[in-house]
């Protein structure tokens, strides 16, 4: 025992070098943890993308741009028509509108018709899942042609607004699409607050949910869609949806199926997992480097004390051992300090790796063409699993960067160490 305390003590002889250890090793070790709970988030959304798009068709009308009051609306008929189709599971209309407020931060926001019972799907972002409902309720059938509104976390927390609250879609914020219908007229319409979402992404945060006919009424759109979307039976029968979709509309619609999308996102996240992989790997290379560069010149620094505790009895493996002692202690303390750079920085880490990755993504998205690396969030709460594994990481890369300096010290021969200048 009396090894392992002479090596922990000793962590406190030179206090700069020890800080500048202990400092890179926590940076490893925070850094390691964001991108690991980065990556487990990415994967699980991977896993998101992949079985809600898998089965999932878009229809729109050809050309369109995406979302507005103009002249690329589909008529509601339509619905009916996608309705016909063999292979299919369900069959979901919306309306889609942009709006503007310049005096919010998060300025844009959409405005989504849709039926009571309907699939709440985040414009723009609608392949990558459902939003939890986090206040109030969801429509009933018995909203169907009313001021009701479910809301995003963004959106009301921009306004203030929590369930029961009114405020107004004013008509002069609503923005066109390329070819708007110059006869419609809009009117200001005050609605209510039901619920409220979140869907992780802030983008899709920032969205409104209307009644689907009242959307209609309001954006002066009775009887048409800008979207709707098919839920095929199974994967298998994807191609075969979609074939007969198109047939169906006769060229008179664009019918996207989400699979390549579901690709371009795994393969891009895929890459992005395998980058912050790699930035560990480099951040953790780099602390094993600095760590024995410092043992090894402490071993350096302490020749004559090596061979004075030789020459007193101490043998190679109690030599040995306070150097890997010291290693260890120095280990630690650096796994503790990636736990306060993690809680510190780990967010906002994760924010940039997400946000360099965004310009690896497809921008075509269904709903629009906004990336949706650019806004998503990731959770990151610390998974103890996480913290262990880091732990041990940082441990063994405290063993490796003594082993050099360990197995030389306990090399010397006491006298040549007591000669050492």
């Amino acid at each position: 025992m009396g090894a392992w305390r002479r090596g922990i003590r000793n962590v406190y002889r030179n206090q700069a070098r020890a800080i500048l250890v202990i400092l890179v090793l926590g940076l490893a070790v925070g850094v390691f943890i964001a991108l690991a709970q980065a990556s487990a988030e990415i994967s699980t959304r991977t896993r998101a993308v992949a079985s809600v798009v898998g089965t999932l068709i878009e229809i729109r009308g050809a050309g369109a741009t995406g979302m507005g009051v103009g002249v690329d609306a589909l008529p509601e008929e339509s619905f009916e028509r996608a309705k016909t189709v063999r292979n299919i599971a369900r069959v979901e209309k919306y309306l889609l509108q942009r709006m503007q407020d310049p005096t919010r931060a998060a300025s844009i926001s959409i405005v989504v018709g849709v039926q009571p019972g309907a699939t709440l799907r985040v414009a723009s972002h609608g392949e990558v899942g459902t939003p939890s409902l986090g206040a109030g309720r969801l429509f009933a059938a018995e909203d169907r042609g009313k001021p009701v509104a479910i809301i995003g976390t963004l959106y009301a927390r921009q306004g203030g607004l929590k369930p029961g609250d009114r405020f107004t879609l004013r008509a002069d914020r609503v923005l066109l699409q390329d070819r708007p219908n110059p006869n419609v007229q809009l009117e200001d319409a005050e609605v209510q607050v039901v619920g409220i979402f979140e869907s992780g992404f802030a983008f899709g945060d920032n969205q409104v949910f209307l009644p689907l006919d009242f959307a209609q009424r309001i954006f002066k759109q009775e009887g048409k869609l800008t979207h709707i979307f098919v839920t095929a039976a199974s994967t298998d029968v994807v191609g075969q949806v979609e074939d007969d979709l198109f047939e169906a509309f006769g060229g008179k619609a664009d019918v996207i199926s989400g699979q390549a999308t579901a690709r371009s996102w795994a393969k891009a996240l895929g890459s992005i997992r395998a980058n912050g992989v790699l930035g560990a790997g480099v951040a953790f290379a780099v602390g094993a480097l600095l760590t024995l560069f410092t043992m090894a010149l402490a071993t350096r620094e302490r020749t004559r004390e090596i061979g004075v505790l030789k020459a007193i009895g101490a043998s190679n493996g109690d030599v040995a051992t306070q150097f890997v002692a010291e290693t260890l202690a120095l280990a630690a303390l650096g796994g503790v300090v990636g736990l306060v750079v993690f809680a510190a920085t780990g967010t906002r880490l994760a924010a940039a790796v997400l946000g360099v990755a965004g310009a690896s993504l497809n921008p075509q998205t269904f709903m629009g063409g906004e990336n949706p690396a650019s806004t998503l969030r990731v959770n990151l709460s610390v998974a103890w699993s996480t913290v262990a594994y880091a732990f041990g990481l940082v441990l063994v890369l405290g063993v490796l960067g003594s082993l050099y300096p360990a197995t030389r010290a306990a090399k010397m021969r006491p006298v040549e160490a007591i000669r050492h200048e």
